[in-house]
């Protein structure tokens, strides 16, 4: 199955090398950035092109894996009449893509990629469809990644969009502070690698609210002036900790009267 990439971001890489992995063939690989699409193709092979009109319209399938800002003009760019489109997007409806093509949807890889990644690797998949016969291709491709291939439309995958960057956006952002504190402090950030890894590995088997713990959730005001001492000098630090400390107290009075 002959395949053409639009893009040539992280998830662009990552999925070029993955389609390979499983005996697609890549037809051609697009970017504004000639040079960017050059350095795709020596990985994955095929043609590199940097303008719309010269993407081939005899491909099995094309995947729109450019910035969500950029899928509505790229789209309306395009036009291969009724060969399937799928843009990555989390929270861009498929509706976008209509333009394009009469059978479009969406293929979105729930995990944080980049370049340097093999492969898409252990992870859910979410897909969508304008057409039964779009889903099932692209759900056949996805189950060629995962086990995991969950069907959701628009509002679906963009609330899943919004959890996802809770969970792994959000918390990512902390262990940086975490992790800036600790170099500030002269502090091995990787000491605290088993408690994220533990308190990751507990949610599989318990509900987060239940494991819920620390100053905020006790109400140890103490430890919690102790705390904001440390960082009085870093007023983004300080917002931060005492957002998500009244946030936690704040979520355990709601519990409590449930």
């Amino acid at each position: 199955m002959q395949v053409v990439i639009i893009g040539s971001g992280n998830l662009a890489w990552v999925l070029a090398k993955s389609l390979v992995s499983v005996k697609f063939q890549i037809k051609q690989v697009y970017s504004r950035n000639l040079s960017a699409a050059e350095a795709l193709i020596k990985e994955v092979g095929g043609e590199a092109v940097d303008t719309i009109k010269a993407i081939q319209k005899d491909a099995d399938i094309y995947f729109m894996a450019v910035s969500d800002k950029a899928i509505s003009a790229v789209a309306a760019q395009l036009d291969v009449g009724d060969k399937p489109v799928y843009h990555t997007s989390g929270t861009v409806s498929k509706e976008v893509i209509g333009c394009c093509s009469s059978a479009y949807g969406v293929f979105w890889p729930m995990k944080m990629l980049r370049k340097s990644m093999d492969s898409l690797g252990e992870s859910n998949i979410v897909v969508d469809a304008s057409t039964p016969i779009a889903l099932d291709l692209i759900t056949s491709v996805a189950a060629k990644f995962t086990n995991r291939v969950i069907q959701a439309n628009d509002i679906k995958r963009q609330k899943m969009h919004y959890v996802a960057t809770l969970t792994a956006n959000f918390s990512n952002c902390l262990y940086s502070m975490g992790a800036e504190f600790c170099e500030k402090e002269n502090i091995d950030f990787e000491l605290f690698y088993p408690i994220i890894q533990e308190t990751a590995t507990a949610i599989r088997t318990a509900s987060p609210h239940s494991l819920q713990a620390g100053p905020a959730f006790r109400g140890d005001m103490e430890t919690l002036a102790l705390h904001r001492s440390f960082i009085t000098d870093n007023s983004l630090f300080l917002d931060v900790y005492n957002v998500l400390s009244d946030s936690i107290a704040n979520i355990k009075k709601a519990h409590s009267k449930e």
